[in-house]
């Protein structure tokens, strides 16, 4: 016998050794081989898809993960687009995309990608002893920010826009840079597909307005960064409510508070900066994600000039108040 790899309570079903699908969830078996990679254990959900630990046939073996598309998003419009993205999705051929190795469907019909496996989040980077989490100091953030504004602008030479970008999207290689992964919510600048035009479609505390009323744009992701960058700096995100309404209203109508206001230690220079990409019009934004980027690095540097102890010239952190 074979259980599935249903985490939920109640999971976790017994099934025939040959099972591939649990036939009480749309989740699959543990052990069973699809496309020669054996599944070995669940990993989570994406936007719309399930991805599990897999280990693909010898002699190489490695460790992988693959994403299928779950049951209940499983329709002729997902269908046929999810195969659209995942010839696009590995065309993006960048140091700092999640790389997608090969892709098929389930006996069920159903598509899956086998991508790259990175199990810990940008989160991950920034713990204490005790595995909790921490905030960010302003320059640690300085590479993991460009390698994420040169994924994008990659993506938006390419002609999509993200549309999810968020720590959790923000996966870290195994050589430690950043990966962006989920590109569940694509849009494709100049055709509809899973984000069709008029549609909102991504996560709620990182959507800016435009994309809100369905009309995402390049700047819309570099909005989505900079509420990245001020969750791991102050610890949260700028607007933290729970009623979808509220959101809505607070990316349209509230100013952000200043991440100061969560955390003392960020600079000014920094703050500025993340508060001009959170700007509701996006002709208020930088030009380029890029330039936010770069911009970010600049801040940083600047005020870093202010915490070099004028009698050891020892290079503290940003917020320090002694040496």
């Amino acid at each position: 016998m074979a259980r599935c790899l249903n985490t939920r309570p109640g999971g976790g079903h017994e099934n025939h050794a040959n099972a591939v699908i649990c036939p009480r969830c749309d989740f699959l078996v543990q052990g069973a081989h699809i496309g020669g990679y054996e599944l070995i254990s669940f990993i989570g959900a994406g936007s719309y898809g399930h991805v599990y630990k897999v280990r693909e046939p010898a002699p190489l073996s490695r460790i992988l993960a693959l994403k299928v598309l779950r049951f209940d998003q499983f329709n002729e419009k997902a269908l046929g687009s999810f195969f659209d993205e995942a010839r696009r999705i590995a065309d993006l051929q960048h140091p700092n995309i999640l790389p997608v190795y090969n892709f098929g469907k389930l006996e069920d019909e159903r598509p899956y990608l086998v991508m790259e496996y990175a199990p810990q989040t940008i989160y991950d980077l920034f713990r204490r002893a005790n595995g909790s989490r921490r905030v960010a100091y302003a320059e640690e953030l300085v590479p993991y920010m460009q390698q994420a504004a040169e994924a994008l602008s990659f993506v938006h030479k390419n002609g999509l826009i993200h549309q999810d970008v968020k720590p959790g999207n923000l996966l870290i290689g195994r050589s430690g840079q950043v990966l962006l992964s989920d590109f569940g919510t694509t849009f494709y600048l100049g055709m509809q597909t899973h984000a069709s035009l008029g549609e909102a479609t991504g996560t709620a505390a990182y959507m800016p307005p435009e994309q809100w009323q369905g009309n995402p744009r390049r700047d819309s992701d570099q909005y989505a960064l900079a509420v990245c960058c001020y969750e791991l700096l102050s610890g949260r995100t700028p607007f933290a409510y729970t009623r979808i309404e509220e959101m809505w209203n607070a990316h349209f109508n509230e100013p952000p508070p200043s991440p100061q206001q969560w955390n003392r230690r960020i600079p000014i220079e920094v703050a500025a900066v993340i508060l001009r990409a959170l700007a509701k019009d996006y002709r208020q934004r930088y030009p380029h994600i890029l330039e936010f980027a770069q911009k970010y690095a600049d801040a940083v540097q600047t005020a870093q000039q202010r915490y070099v102890c004028q009698v050891c010239k020892h290079q503290n952190r940003t917020g320090a108040q002694r040496c």
